[in-house]
């Protein structure tokens, strides 16, 4: 597999047109104090020092001053288009500070993870949301940290709903 920073990603693919995208994330769990938020945007500056940019949207989050979405460079592994390949995802946070690792390493089930396409000049109005996505697991190296997160497996839904017994198909059990 390929390596593909996302904001590089989307200029290889819109390369003619100068409208960017940012990609809002937010992981949420039980045991953590606050959800994560992070953007691969670096919209408006936060600090001057140390330097730091978010990007303020009023997605999954009711006060967007106070709460903003930190710009953080990512990467991504375009998944494999393989038939026996899981449907997953993975982000890549480069030079990755260490209190997300150690944030990641204190969450024992899977999180959930949510993001969102939108454009930085308006950044409230959506252009595609996924929610319910759940972190499968992280890799954490020196200089990176891998998230990996698919949805749900199909194999846990009830299809049809209920059970096949002998008395909601009879012809089954003859």
């Amino acid at each position: 597999m390929r390596r593909y920073s996302l904001d590089g990603r989307q200029a290889h693919r819109d390369e003619f047109s100068a409208e960017q995208w940012a990609i809002l994330f937010f992981i949420d769990h039980p045991d953590m104090l606050a959800p994560v938020r992070l953007s691969t945007h670096p919209t408006e500056e936060l600090s001057y020092m140390p330097p730091l940019f978010c990007t303020r949207s009023t997605w999954m989050t009711p006060d967007p001053a106070a709460n903003p979405f930190l710009y953080v460079p990512m990467e991504t592994m375009l998944p494999s288009d393989k038939e026996d390949a899981p449907a997953a995802g993975n982000i890549i946070i480069v030079n990755a500070s260490p209190q997300i690792a150690t944030l990641l390493r204190s969450v024992r089930d899977q999180a959930t993870i949510h993001f969102a396409m939108v454009n930085p000049r308006t950044p409230n109005v959506l252009q595609q949301e996924h929610l319910d996505l759940l972190l499968i697991d992280s890799v954490i190296t020196p200089g990176e940290v891998t998230i990996n997160f698919s949805r749900e497996p199909t194999e846990f839904e009830m299809d049809p709903e209920g059970l096949m017994t002998k008395y909601r198909f009879p012809g089954l059990h003859r």
